[in-house]
């Protein structure tokens, strides 16, 4: 099931209108993030948060994004022997290596080094632009680093799909990039030119991005590549055609948590008991379901990406 056919049963068995006022849709949709949220943090779900994410890198390049938000990472391998990374902690990072570039190699350790606002920085100082796949209006607003360190914080109300420039014409690095209200379309902040190469992209119900970054200790030589298994972070359901991290068979659980909220928001007692019973037993089920089936999780299709360019020393942003 995706967004739109969990609301459309959700409407159904509240006996809602199929096409209900705006205001009951908000609700309802953030209902059911609720609950996926809360399913997905009980006791037991662990395995639908895992993924496994893969990349490559790149000569000399120590700081990479993820193709995913991930909360924690739980092992990290070279793909093509299976060989092992340890983990190393920012501070012990920083004081081996406070010029990642003065050493290259084989990377024998990795270091998750939290957010970054983009999943790669400008290749040269160059001029953005933002644009939107909807008619969409808010304002962007980006904080970055000029040609000779200069601080620069700037803001441009977009036009929908008509791209803009946002800031100066010499970017040399990005620290945040986010919007006003969230996102209709999917926004994307590109560099130099439209249609030139994606620097971020902040989903459709989201008012910005934000990337998972990891160094690797060595910094490459060579072109590897690697292999990650990470919890990634719940998100939010908002375009139509998104996919609860639930099993297939479990979708309907999420209905129940979000009519167990709604009659609890109408004060139905008897409704909301109800409600809540066939939730948990839900939950009961779906724990001994995973129980049975340890390798059947709901996982991001790995997908191979090239290597973002966030530059030899990034520090991770917010």
């Amino acid at each position: 099931m995706t967004l739109t056919t969990i609301l459309a049963d959700c409407y159904r068995r509240l006996n809602y209108e199929s096409s209900p006022a705006s205001a009951v849709s908000t609700r309802l949709t953030a209902f059911i993030n609720d609950v996926q949220r809360q399913i997905l943090n009980r006791h037991g779900m662990e395995s639908l948060r895992r993924a496994t994410l893969t990349f490559d890198s790149v000569a000399s390049t120590a700081t990479y994004a993820l193709p995913l938000t991930v909360s924690r990472i739980l092992a990290m391998t070279e793909t093509t022997n299976d060989r092992r990374l340890d983990a190393m902690g920012v501070q012990e990072y920083k004081s081996i290596a406070p010029d990642p570039t003065s050493l290259t190699g084989t990377p024998e350790r990795y270091v998750p080094m939290g957010f970054s606002a983009v999943s790669t920085q400008p290749s040269n100082a160059s001029q953005l632009l933002v644009d939107s796949t909807a008619a969409e209006t808010p304002t962007a607003y980006l904080e970055s680093v000029r040609t000779g360190g200069y601080s620069s914080s700037v803001s441009t109300a977009m036009t929908g799909v008509t791209a803009k420039n946002l800031g100066p014409a010499d970017v040399i690095a990005v620290n945040k990039f986010y919007l006003s209200a969230a996102a209709v379309g999917t926004v994307t902040l590109v560099e130099d030119v439209e249609g030139g190469t994606v620097l971020a992209t902040i989903p459709i119900g989201s008012t910005f991005a934000r990337y998972s970054t990891i160094a690797l200790w060595p910094t490459p030589s060579a072109v590897i590549p690697y292999t990650v298994d990470a919890e990634r972070e719940i998100p939010d359901m908002a375009n139509g055609s998104d996919e609860p991290l639930l099993p297939n068979d479990f979708h309907w659980v999420i209905t129940a948590g979000v009519r167990f909220l709604e009659y609890e928001k109408q004060d139905d007692t008897a409704r909301t008991s109800r409600a809540r019973q066939e939730f948990e037993q839900g939950i009961k089920d779906l724990r001994w379901w995973l129980l049975a089936n340890p390798c059947a999780v709901v996982s991001a299709n790995p997908r191979r990406r090239p290597a973002s360019r966030l530059g030899a020393w990034y520090p991770a942003g917010t």
